[in-house]
């Protein structure tokens, strides 16, 4: 039984799908099981909002590669010039 519902799941074509319906009328559950059609989403037309929220959120939340490099190289140097080894970790995790 399992078997045959994955060939049919995975044999259905684009906007078919299986679907379980539950309605309650008057304290009663009715069940309808069977296959409906979808429709397409429309066309998506590029507004160029996609493109603003990217760049906002690079602007806001990510580092620049030449900016963690240089951080990275400024601690290698510390590390270099002083007897004590580098700290382990940064994740605020405990031993």
């Amino acid at each position: 039984m399992h078997f045959s519902w994955v060939q049919k799941l995975t044999n259905l074509s684009r906007f078919n799908a299986y679907a379980k319906i539950i309605k309650e009328e008057g304290g009663e559950q009715k069940v309808w099981k069977g296959l409906i059609r979808t429709i397409a989403l429309p066309e998506v037309v590029n507004t160029g909002v996609e493109s603003e929220i990217r760049e906002h959120t690079r602007a806001v939340c990510c580092t620049r590669r030449e900016v963690i490099e240089l951080e990275i190289r400024e601690r290698m140097r510390r590390w270099r010039g002083s007897d004590q080894p580098p700290p382990r970790g940064s994740g605020g995790h405990g031993p």
